[in-house]
């Protein structure tokens, strides 16, 4: 048996995403290529100065976690709620940036569907 060190984050996103999902009335995708967008808005670390926190909002930020470990975390709770499998995803476009605001946004869907913004 493998331990998972963030099960019960992965729970807690999976529940968020679940509900979100039925909230907006969005369907899983079932079967086929996905393309998925997802941007990572981090947290400006309170010890900057007001200046410098204006300056870095919405800018690429460079600090840990890895980039795919946020990948990697959110395609674990994606799956078998906005699609079947994350054996799907077929191109991806990943963001990590600088926000007053932390959040994620993903953006899915069925592969030459809709064009990468």
């Amino acid at each position: 048996m493998q331990y998972d060190p963030q099960k019960n984050a992965k729970m807690h996103a999976k529940f968020e995403f679940a509900k979100q999902m039925r909230i907006n009335e969005y369907a899983i995708i079932e079967d086929g290529p996905i393309e998925l967008s997802i941007r990572n808005f981090v947290k400006i670390p309170t010890s900057w100065s007001p200046k410098k926190k204006h300056t870095f909002e919405g800018l690429p930020c460079p600090s840990r976690p890895d980039i795919d470990n946020y990948a990697k975390f959110y395609f674990d709770v994606l799956n078998g709620i906005a699609y079947h499998d994350d054996k799907q995803i077929t191109r991806c476009i990943l963001e990590k940036v600088y926000s007053a605001i932390p959040r994620v946004e993903i953006f899915l869907w069925p592969f030459g569907e809709q064009e990468c913004k």
